[in-house]
C-alpha cells in the first residue's frame, strides 16, 4: 500500500498485520507508482527509484537523470535474469535485478552503450505484472 503522503506499508496476508512500513522521500510535486518484481517492490517517480525487498530492505535508490515524465519497465533474458529500465527524458538507466549496469543516453540511434549492457539490446521477454 501506498499512501498520499508516501509511506508505503508491506501487508502480510497470513498474518494479517502490517510487516513493514517505508517513508519514501518525497517533495511536493512527486507521486510514486509501485510494481511489484518478484519478492521485491519498485516504487518509482519522476524524480527518484528504489527498489524495497520483501524484508524492507532498500536494495536501490536512484536519483532519475533528464527531465520530464520518467516510465519504466521489466525485460526478461531467457537465463531469468530480470532489468528494469527506467527512461526519463533522453536518458535511460538501466538494473539487472539490483545492481545498476548502466546509464546512456536515447537517440535516433542508442550511443555510447557500455559494452556489458549489449545483451539488454536482443530480444526480450517482457514481463507482465
Amino acid at each position: 500500500m501506498l499512501s498520499a503522503d508516501g509511506l508505503l506499508s508491506l501487508f502480510d496476508n497470513q498474518f494479517q498485520n502490517v510487516a513493514w512500513r517505508k517513508q519514501l522521500p518525497v517533495n511536493e510535486l512527486e507521486s510514486y507508482k509501485v510494481r511489484n518484481m518478484g519478492r521485491n517492490l519498485i516504487a518509482y517517480s519522476d524524480e527518484r527509484a528504489l527498489m524495497i525487498n520483501s524484508s524492507g530492505h532498500i536494495a536501490f535508490e536512484v536519483a532519475l537523470p533528464g527531465d520530464g515524465k520518467s516510465v519504466m519497465e521489466f525485460f526478461q533474458l531467457a537465463n531469468g535474469d530480470v532489468y528494469s529500465v527506467f527512461v526519463r527524458g533522453e536518458k535511460c538507466t538501466v538494473f539487472k535485478e539490483h545492481l545498476m549496469v548502466g546509464k546512456f543516453d536515447l537517440h535516433s540511434e542508442v550511443l555510447n552503450v557500455p559494452l556489458v549492457m549489449n545483451e539488454v539490446f536482443q530480444p526480450q521477454q517482457l514481463v507482465f505484472d
